[in-house]
C-alpha cells in the first residue's frame, strides 16, 4: 500500500496540516501531517483501494466518503496529542468544508 500519492494528494495533506496548525498553533504542523498521513494508510486498509491515487478517479461521493473515513481514523490520534472532543469536532468540520474544493473536479 503506497500512501505517497500524486501531487494533488500531497497538497491536500499539506493543507490539512496547515489548517490544523493554524487552529492549534501550539502543535507543530509536522505532527498533524504525520497523523493525517498515517490515517490515510489506515483508511486505505479498510477499503478495496491499494493507493490514494486509485480513489482520484472515483465519483465525488466516493471521494468524500473516503475523506471522512480518513478523518474518522484521525480522531483517536488527535485526542492522544491533547485535543479535546469539541476541538476535534471543529477541526473535522473545517477540514470537511475545505475538502469540498477537491470534490469539484
Amino acid at each position: 500500500m503506497t500512501v505517497v500519492g500524486n501531487e494533488k494528494q500531497e497538497k491536500k495533506i499539506e493543507e490539512m496540516g496547515q489548517i490544523a496548525h493554524m487552529m492549534f498553533p501550539a502543535i507543530e504542523k509536522i505532527i498533524f501531517k504525520g497523523i493525517f498521513r498515517f490515517c490515510v494508510h489506515s483508511a486505505l486498509g479498510k477499503t478495496r483501494y491499494r493507493d490514494w491515487r486509485d480513489i482520484a478517479g472515483e465519483p465525488p461521493a466516493i471521494r468524500e466518503k473516503f475523506f471522512k473515513t480518513i478523518l474518522g481514523e484521525c480522531m483517536f490520534r488527535l485526542k492522544k496529542i491533547g485535543l479535546q472532543d469539541y476541538e476535534i469536532k471543529n477541526l473535522y468540520q473545517r477540514l470537511v468544508k475545505e475538502n469540498k474544493k477537491y470534490l469539484r473536479n
